[in-house]
């Protein structure tokens, strides 16, 4: 018997030294991918994860695809301090945008990071998913940023993202984004 543990050994210590540093369990990694790897969105918890991703390699195409082009739209924070003049300087004026001011707004935010060498990549805390049926769901999530400040600002809140299933896979159809003042 104690022959078997020394194999056991000799088995498991090369196959956790070619892991590196790779974590078996986390989500954003598939057996078969790298951490840079879109997953399949068949989950709302998946879309997430390609949403993150989306900011880490600053792919516009991947972020687009998390969201319903049909349905979209993103609630601001009333209470967000500023909100109001960016968005009345816009000619916004309900807290709220569709899915092409979207787009717009990501792709300036993806070319200033590129411009500027910056990634600030959104990081979601909590694991609240609620489904209202097997076709939507919502979630809710603590949030902040990673580097945590932005422009020497800490930035923090909590979102509510509402998903609907779209055949096998999940897209956001409205973003409720509730900043910590």
């Amino acid at each position: 018997m104690t022959g078997k543990i020394p194999l056991i050994l000799f088995c498991l210590i090369p196959g956790l030294f070619f892991l590196g540093c790779v974590n078996p369990f986390s989500p954003l990694m598939a057996p078969t991918g790298g951490i840079d790897d879109p997953v399949n969105p068949d989950t709302p918890e998946k879309v997430l994860l390609n949403l993150t991703l989306s900011y880490r390699l600053l792919d516009l195409d991947l972020y687009l695809s998390c969201l319903d082009s049909a349905s979209f739209v993103f609630y601001f924070d009333p209470e967000d301090e500023g909100i109001n003049q960016y968005l009345s300087a816009l000619g916004i004026y309900q807290y709220q945008w569709g899915y092409e001011e979207e787009k717009t707004s990501t792709e300036a935010i993806f070319i200033s990071m590129k411009e500027t060498n910056e990634t600030v990549v959104p990081v979601f805390i909590g694991s609240g998913v609620y489904y209202t049926d097997s076709f939507n769901a919502v979630i809710m999530r603590d949030y902040s940023f990673d580097p945590p400040v932005i422009h020497g600002e800490l930035v923090r809140g909590k979102v509510i993202f509402y998903l609907s299933k779209f055949g096998s896979i999940w897209k956001i159809t409205a973003w409720k984004d509730m900043v910590n003042g």
